[in-house]
């Protein structure tokens, strides 16, 4: 079965440990933010898509839940 989220999460962490990261762009908002709320943003990113996979992954152990992956950034 073709399970997307687990594929991007592996791609993910192969990239994080090979240190292979984009380069930097400010634009907007973000121009002049403090390094430590870019780094609280990024941290709140990866823990609302790992709630996403877990709760997919755990099929009939949760309430139904609509993942929001992406839209955090918006809050």
């Amino acid at each position: 079965m073709f399970d997307r989220p687990t594929i991007l999460d592996a791609a993910f962490l192969r990239r994080v440990a090979a240190h292979d990261f984009p380069a930097p762009r400010l634009e907007g908002a973000a121009e002049g933010a403090a390094a430590h709320v870019l780094v609280d943003l990024f941290d709140t990113q990866i823990m609302n898509r790992h709630l996403d996979l877990w709760a997919r992954r755990s099929k009939g152990k949760t309430f139904y839940s609509i993942g929001s992956s992406g839209h955090e950034g918006t809050a």
